[in-house]
C-alpha cells in the first residue's frame, strides 16, 4: 500500500512540475515553483527521487521500485543536463570478493542501461562497483544483507 501511495504522489509531482511555468523568487532563498523545491536543486534529486536502487539476492535485474526511482533520476537528469553521473554497485557480504566485484558492476550497468534507455546520454554515466568492500552495514541477517544489495546514482556538477 505504501508503494501505491508513494507512486502516487510522484505522479503528482511530476504532473504538477510539468504544468506550471509560475516560478518565483523569494527573498534569497531558492526558487519554488507553487510553493514547492524547484525541480532543479540537487536536494529534490537526492533527497525526494533518490540514490539508491536495490536489488534481489545474486540478481542485476531491475524489480519495479528501482525502475520507478530510475524514471525518476532520468526525468530530472535530462531536466537537468550540467550534471555527471556517477552509478557505483554494491553486494552484501556473502559470496566471494570477484564474484561480488562482478555482481556490484552488472548492477551498475543495469542502472546505466536503463537511464540511456531513457533518453540520458550514455556520456555523462560513469559505472564502478565496490562489490562488497564497502557495506552500508556489516552483519549476518537478510534484512540487513538487502540494504547492501544495492546500485547508487551519484551526480556532480561540470
Amino acid at each position: 500500500m505504501k508503494f501505491f501511495f508513494r507512486v502516487i504522489c510522484m505522479i503528482m509531482t511530476a504532473l504538477i512540475f510539468a504544468c506550471t511555468n509560475d516560478i518565483e523568487e523569494t527573498n534569497g532563498n531558492p526558487s519554488t515553483i507553487n510553493g514547492l523545491i524547484d525541480f532543479e536543486e540537487v536536494e529534490y534529486f537526492t533527497e525526494v527521487i533518490g540514490q539508491t536502487v536495490l536489488f534481489d539476492i545474486d540478481k542485476a535485474d531491475l524489480n519495479d521500485s528501482a525502475r520507478y526511482i530510475l524514471i525518476s533520476q532520468a526525468v530530472w537528469l535530462n531536466e537537468n543536463n550540467e550534471y555527471t553521473i556517477f552509478i557505483t554497485g554494491y553486494a552484501d557480504e556473502q559470496g566471494t570478493r570477484g564474484y561480488n566485484l562482478a555482481l556490484g558492476a552488472k548492477r551498475s550497468a543495469a542502472v546505466r542501461d536503463f537511464l540511456i534507455l531513457n533518453g540520458v546520454k550514455e556520456d555523462r554515466l560513469q559505472t564502478s562497483t565496490f562489490g562488497k568492500e564497502k557495506p552500508l552495514k556489516i552483519c549476518s541477517s537478510e534484512k540487513c544483507y538487502s540494504a547492501n544489495r544495492r546500485a547508487v546514482t551519484a551526480i556532480r556538477r561540470d
